[in-house]
């Protein structure tokens, strides 16, 4: 099933951020005592609206329903992304065979496009932002330093609709920019989609950095 090794070159220090939830929202304290919100946090009120009116829609036990099945496929793909990345011989032990079917959906994209490894799943924080997270993968990607992200769904994403993976992405870029010095133009999400070919949206980092400045620098 493993079709290629990765080539690692290490580039960031290890951070400790230590996590804790206060009112259904995740903060990160730094090694420099400051605490700040994560991204996700922040991000995910931009849609706090559209979400209620969903939830409102479908009924409260559709909503929980289809939000914990869509948590759990994310975090096993994720989970089986990072393992594969890491070149674990045994990535693919004891996943069901949708998240394996899902992952080979989009194993030609990591195969062929994920170069050098810089970073898997590594702490980051921002004192210009005031916001803390994890990257999922820092490498060069189509022969460019790029920050992707990988995600799940039940069915294709419009463009329009996945701003958030965009902003959380250049978050990361901005990130390492400001604690490595490492500039990162491009960022790119992979969505593995189910029972379809999976999508890829490349976008320049510079694209957003007034959206991510509007909403992290209120």
């Amino acid at each position: 099933m493993r079709t290629k090794y990765f080539d690692h070159e290490k580039h960031f220090d290890s951070i400790e951020l230590v996590s804790e939830e206060l009112d259904g929202e995740r903060y990160y304290t730094l090694p420099t005592g400051e605490r700040y919100k994560s991204v996700t946090t922040i991000l995910s009120a931009l849609n706090k609206k559209s979400i209620m009116e969903w939830r409102k829609r479908v009924g409260p036990e559709q909503a929980q329903k289809i939000t914990t099945q869509a948590s759990t496929r994310g975090t096993k793909l994720h989970a089986i992304v990072e393992k594969y990345i890491n070149n674990e011989e045994d990535f693919h032990v004891k996943y069901n065979p949708s998240t394996i079917d899902l992952f080979k959906s989009i194993q030609p994209i990591i195969d062929e496009r994920v170069e050098k490894v810089y970073g898997q799943e590594f702490p980051l924080y921002s004192h210009l932002l005031k916001t803390a997270g994890r990257c999922d993968l820092f490498c060069r990607f189509d022969g460019m330093n790029t920050v992707v992200d990988f995600k799940s769904s039940s069915k294709l994403k419009r463009e329009d609709w996945i701003e958030n993976y965009f902003l959380q992405c250049t978050v990361y870029a901005v990130m390492i920019q400001e604690l490595y010095n490492i500039n990162v133009p491009r960022i790119a999400v992979v969505i593995g989609v189910e029972n379809e070919q999976p999508q890829v949206f490349v976008k320049k980092t510079t694209s957003f950095y007034p959206r991510v400045k509007e909403v992290f620098c209120k």
